[in-house]
């Protein structure tokens, strides 16, 4: 192997390995033992960790569903807040009740979810007794519920619930209960509860999540077929059939038994079918980046099934059981209640930054950083999350290496994701994004789906010209225009298609690119000599035109290279 290829193949190494070790799991509380011990953390035990919340303060609570109780971790201890029960037939079988008054004194029985108000005040679906409760000031109240079954709706008091499964809360106080059978309950700051009309499979619904109020409330479910968004009035949905891990193609990732919301797009759900905690983000269109999902714990291992036990450390490493609850912290960290091993977890350093949205209310770049966008189509961020994204790249690489490469500010890289856009929305980008002086360089992804369109390129061209900012251009070609093998692989079961033609249509393709003014990176020969390694990897997925995760941080870097070679900031 020539000493470039070999050093580039090792970079890649290295830099895939970083990418998949940017999360990290650790253990903030339980001991693994059996029991209800208060104290140090991780001295502490635990019955069965059901849900857990997570104050503005950081403390974070858990509803121990096998100790009847509630317990909360701060400071680096554990303690009970409520609830206390007495053994029952066996070692981890408690026998619990229903008591309101001192928290102390207050009996629970299953103690299935959790929110946390406000002020501090925390609420618990008490499964076992079919109602609400609220734990405020050391006293533990009923605030729906009758401690019947039944499915009626109205004030606190004459409501009923049938089988309570979650509990979220919004930013106005507003709670929301998953209710097995019945569907999204709302609970209104007095206890009034109503019945919400969502679509859902058979009111089976698991799982619930909310965040933010008002227009702004997102709302998050989980039922037996899907994973359900509800922004703004607009219902997206994936079924647990049409989602897949990459590396893991044709591997069904399970089911939604918790859920977290990161953002508007994204997801995290607890999974007991694989044993995994997972990262979910669902399309949003016009600006697409398409249904992803990331084990970030536990899950199915390449040729194998869902791994069981336990194991702190990197993410592709780690371990869960029977994962129950999930929560995001302030701070962004996720916190899971693993039933299984008796412990709380925490998953720290998950970047869920995707493409700028519809709404662009994820777009800002810092005033004293480097502007970068980087536009394209699908290929501009497919299945990926952003460490290992091209502009998650392009960011860290380029700040890496800011010094020695005469980049004075620290470089920011907006992702930009337009999927068959009409004019209109690529002009509105072009004027909203890219041409009020924040960027400094844009990076314009091409290739055979997503060709450079005329109107887009002069409308950038002006804008560009205004700001002074540098433009470069991005060629990639499709799968099946790079080698024969790629070819095979995404046309295998289909026909009329001949390499030849598709490798000739890329070169005509790029002698157009290479024929305009703005400065290009080509990649097709660059390609083509990847595949010729003898240590070669997929830069596509098998039928399937688009980058996998290694092509991906592939063609990142070269586009890198080209950069830290041109340094237009100069």
């Amino acid at each position: 192997m020539p000493i470039r290829a070999l050093v580039f193949s090792l970079v890649l190494v290295a830099l895939n390995a970083a990418a998949a070790g940017a999360a990290d799991v650790t253990t903030i509380a339980g001991s693994g033992w059996l029991g209800i011990t208060d104290g140090p953390a991780l001295g502490a035990a635990f019955v069965m960790p059901a849900a857990v919340a997570v104050g503005a303060d950081g403390s974070v609570y858990v509803a121990d569903a096998g100790a009847q109780t509630i317990r909360r971790i701060r400071g680096g201890r554990v303690e009970t807040i409520a609830g206390r029960s007495e053994p029952g037939a066996a070692s981890d079988d408690r026998i619990g009740g229903y008591r309101d008054g001192r928290a102390a004194d207050a009996r629970f029985s299953r103690p299935i979810g959790l929110a946390i108000g406000p002020h501090g005040t925390v609420y618990v679906a008490d499964a076992g007794n079919d109602c609400i409760r609220k734990i405020e000031n050391g006293v533990v109240t009923t605030l729906a519920g009758s401690t019947k079954h039944g499915k009626s709706d109205g004030p606190g008091a004459r409501a009923s619930f049938e089988n309570l499964r979650a509990l979220t809360i919004d930013d106005d106080g507003t709670l929301y209960a998953a209710d097995y059978g019945v569907g999204i309950r709302k609970i209104a700051p007095s206890g009034a509860v109503t019945t919400l009309d969502v679509p859902s499979a058979k009111r089976t619904i698991v799982a619930v999540a909310a965040r933010g109020s008002g227009r702004r409330l997102i709302l998050a479910y989980a039922d037996s077929e899907a994973v359900h968004t509800i922004v703004d009035g607009k219902h997206q949905a994936v079924r647990y059939d049409d989602t897949r891990e990459p590396g893991s193609e044709g591997q069904v990732v399970g089911f939604a038994d918790a859920i977290a919301i990161v953002n508007e797009n994204t997801l995290v759900v607890c999974d007991v079918a694989t044993e995994a905690v997972r990262l979910v983000r669902l399309p949003a269109p016009p600006f697409l980046t398409d249904t992803m999902t990331r084990a970030l714990a536990g899950g199915v291992r390449e040729g194998g099934t869902g791994e069981v036990g336990f194991a702190d450390g990197p993410s592709a490493n780690a371990l869960v059981t029977t994962p129950l609850g999930v929560a995001v912290a302030p701070g962004g960290s996720i916190v899971v209640a693993d039933a299984g091993n008796r412990r709380v977890r925490r998953i720290a350093h998950v970047d869920a930054r995707e493409t700028v949205l519809p709404d662009l209310s994820n777009l800002e770049i810092p005033r004293d950083g480097y502007g970068i966008a980087f536009v394209g189509n699908s290929y501009a961020f497919f299945n990926v999350l952003w460490p290992e994204s091209i502009p998650g790249t392009l960011e860290a690489e380029l700040g890496r290496d800011a010094r020695r490469i005469g980049l004075g500010r620290p470089p920011h890289v907006l992702g930009v994701r337009i999927d068959a856009a009409p004019a209109a929305a690529q002009t509105s980008l072009v004027d909203n994004v890219l041409g009020d002086g924040q960027v400094r360089l844009v990076v314009l992804l091409a290739n055979s789906f997503g060709p450079a369109d005329p109107k887009m390129l002069r409308a950038l061209e002006r804008s560009l010209a205004r700001t002074r900012a540098k433009l470069l251009l991005v060629f990639i070609p499709q799968g099946n225009q790079v080698s024969p093998l790629e070819f095979w692989k995404a046309n295998v079961t289909a026909t009329g298609y001949q390499y030849a033609a598709l490798r000739a249509q890329a070169a005509r393709e790029e002698s157009y690119y290479h024929r305009l003014s703005a400065r290009s990176l080509l990649l097709l020969d660059a390609m083509e000599a990847q595949e010729a390694l003898p240590d070669r990897r997929d830069l596509f997925y098998s039928a399937d035109h688009h980058l996998t995760v290694f092509g991906t941080r592939w063609v990142a870097h070269r586009i890198v290279e080209e950069l830290e070679a041109w340094r237009p900031w100069l």
